[in-house]
């Protein structure tokens, strides 16, 4: 009898409890961003991932996007739960005419964002509106702000102009790079909430638009990037005569695509008769470099030597597919990047159990687990690349255990669903709910 009374007290204590937890409120969340498949790019994939995965669970989403330059054509796609609208940027009013003749193109995207934002808003009611900074898309939008709103920080345009500065054509360019710039950095402020993939962007982009450290606003919400992480096999790889180093990204200084070549030009020249062979794989788009009359690739093709025990080849820019089937083939990733926000390139290699090494710089210091699945080099030189490098070559460093960590470190921390969990963390906890 005592035990039969205390699991009924315990049963209904659990049953008042119950009572009194709310259901946490579906939301219909808006996403503005300036890519989404089919685009390639980092952008797109955050931008679908997230919006699928918030469908999964079970919230509703609108995503505006614009259309593709070459496709004039606005484009409404509606499935259960995600509607996505591709719009023209164009201009369509005498306001945003006015901006399109004084140069100001992107300002009168951000008009049309901004009615788009408010005839969304009048059919179906918004809970909440995810901004790109890209652009300052939300800048017309958040002058009159009546949504919560927060901002995903993704590379401004002042990195782009620092990283090309052929773009920079004349000071009138210039003078709209900045106008743009202060259009951004107001964007973001007046949002609720921040979020970014890594502090070490935070801090980059808080320098480079000059946000004042005395005044600073809320600390972002770090949320890492995910990814779809595929499933892998591993068991221990068949020995094999050839060892096959992958460089991925765009073939620039900031890149560090000149590291790269340099350093593999030195361990071409220290291969002993016990290393394999090396196959050198090079992808991404080649880049003019400023004030020469050479690009990237062909200033350092030459710079490594062939011979029959190494090999280089350089395949340009290649679809998702034919990127994932290098990273599944390769036996290293080496991207020596001088600066990354985050670094999506070391997730995905290390989503297929592909070592990676890469320098203790910015987003790549956080994004890659030192000795765990990858090696972060201090000095940006490449002698101390191609020692790293060398490690592996002579089995210093066990192959076979830094693909296991690699992998798994992946699936801890990088995975689409464990990035929208924080996500719609904190959108609850922006919201008050």
């Amino acid at each position: 009898m005592k035990i039969h009374y205390l699991q009924r007290t315990f049963l209904f204590s659990a049953q008042e409890v119950l009572k009194t937890i709310k259901p946490l409120k579906k939301l219909h969340i808006a996403i503005v961003t300036p890519d989404y498949p089919p685009t390639v790019c980092g952008l797109a994939q955050y931008a679908q991932g997230l919006a699928q995965g918030l469908v999964q669970l079970g919230h509703s989403v609108s995503v505006l996007v614009p259309v593709e330059p070459e496709d004039r054509q606005e484009q409404t796609i509606e499935t259960p739960g995600l509607w996505v609208h591709r719009f023209d940027p164009l201009l369509q009013t005498e306001a945003q005419e006015v901006l399109r003749q004084t140069g100001l193109q992107q300002m009168a995207t951000s008009c049309r964002v901004a009615e788009l934002l408010s005839q969304r808003q009048e059919q179906k009611s918004i809970d909440l509106i995810e901004f790109s900074n890209w652009k300052a898309f939300g800048y017309y939008f958040l002058l009159q702000k009546k949504i919560p709103s927060l901002t995903r920080l993704s590379t401004g345009i002042l990195q782009v102009y620092t990283d090309h500065p052929q773009m920079e054509t004349s000071p009138d360019e210039r003078v709209l790079v900045d106008r743009l710039a202060q259009c951004e950095k107001s964007s973001v402020l007046a949002c609720d909430m921040i979020t970014v993939a890594s502090t070490a962007h935070w801090q980059h982009w808080s320098a480079q638009y000059g946000i004042d450290p005395h005044n600073p606003p809320p600390a972002p919400q770090v949320i890492p990037l995910g990814i779809p992480i595929p499933k892998v096999d591993l068991s221990p790889r068949p020995k094999s005569a050839i060892f096959t180093i992958l460089f991925i990204g765009r073939l620039t200084r900031r890149k560090g695509f000149d590291l790269f070549m340099e350093a593999m030009a030195i361990v071409a020249a220290q291969v002993s008769d016990h290393c394999p062979n090396i196959a050198i794989q090079v992808i991404g788009r080649d880049m003019p470099i400023p004030g020469e009359e050479e690009s990237m690739w062909e200033k350092y093709r030459d710079l490594i030597p062939r011979s029959p025990r190494l090999s280089i080849d350089y395949l340009g820019e290649v679809s998702d597919e034919e990127k994932n089937q290098a990273y599944a083939q390769a036996d290293l990733l080496v991207a020596p990047s001088r600066y990354e926000s985050f670094g999506l390139c070391f997730v995905e290699a290390m989503s297929y159990a592909l070592p990676v090494i890469a320098l203790a710089i910015g987003g790549s210091a956080v994004t890659v687990p030192h000795e765990q699945g990858g090696i972060l080099v201090e000095k940006a030189e490449a002698e101390a690349i191609a020692q790293e490098v060398q490690r592996f070559l002579e089995g210093k460093r066990d192959h076979q255990a830094y693909r296991e960590m690699a992998y798994q470190y992946a699936l801890e921390h990088y995975s689409v669903e464990k990035m929208v969990d924080s996500t719609l963390a904190a959108y609850y906890q922006m919201l008050d709910l």
